[in-house]
């Protein structure tokens, strides 16, 4: 019976035969045995191999949907949101607009809520600096304000710009109080600057936590500056972004 067996797929055949009745292989002895019945197969995929596939399936979604995440692609609400902000995708600057302040030639997104204001500053020369007020939040509820002021200053003889800014920068933190956090000499958009930190100032009834860049650009002092009753988010995201959006026009 055994020479009767198919050499390709080992079908047993009653008597000597041209062709295998299952597989078609040819038996009359004009065709070269396989030396390797199992050659001629092909593996099923294994276990492993459909698992391995169904982990690429769940990292192409998962990509896609941090992809569509980053865009703004999916409104999911608040679950959705937070995951926006884990990636780092911020929501704070939805809504805000963009004001152009002829008078101090620059451009600045902001709250829809900004208006002119004016802040007290000893060592402006007029007692003032001007420019635009904004909030987060609603009254009585406001958890930020955001300041963009500016006004004429004078160097004394012989100091140097970043020597202006250094001192007005001292009389504001002097005026303003609170546990100072951090204070850097830097550059703002290739301008002599001050940034600071500050905690322990009241604000909204309550301790609060100040952010503010001074740089003098020609004889004009700026100040982007927010007073908050949060130490991170939102008001540190809003401060930067103030910062980031700020254009000069003239």
């Amino acid at each position: 019976m055994a020479k009767n067996r198919c050499p390709a797929c080992g079908a047993a055949h009653k008597g000597p035969t041209a062709t295998c009745r299952l597989c078609g292989y040819v038996m009359d002895g004009s065709v070269e045995t396989p030396t390797s019945v199992g050659g001629a197969r092909v593996a099923a995929p294994t276990k492993r191999g459909v698992g391995s596939l169904v982990i690429v399936g769940v990292v192409i979604v998962a990509a896609l949907a941090i992809g569509a995440l980053a865009l703004h692609v999916v409104n999911g609400g608040d679950a959705v949101n937070k995951v926006v902000a884990k990636i780092g995708v911020k929501g704070t600057t939805n809504g805000w607009k963009t004001v152009t302040d002829t008078t101090g030639g620059f451009t600045v997104s902001l709250p829809p809520d900004a208006a002119a204001t004016s802040v007290p500053v000893a060592l402006a020369d007029n007692g003032q600096l001007t420019g635009w007020l904004a909030t987060i939040g609603v009254a009585p509820s406001v958890g930020t304000e955001i300041y963009v002021i500016y006004g004429k200053i004078h160097a004394l003889p012989g100091e140097t710009p970043q020597a202006t800014v250094s001192r007005m920068a001292d009389a504001k933190l002097a005026t303003d109080g609170g546990y100072v956090i951090s204070r850097n000499t830097t550059t703002y958009q290739g301008y002599p600057a001050v940034q600071y930190t500050i905690n322990r100032i009241t604000f909204q009834g309550q301790n609060g936590f100040e952010n503010a860049t001074l740089f003098v650009r020609n004889s004009d002092l700026y100040v982007v500056q927010t007073l908050s009753i949060y130490q991170g988010s939102p008001a540190t995201e809003a401060y930067n972004s103030v910062l980031n959006s700020l254009h000069f026009t003239s």
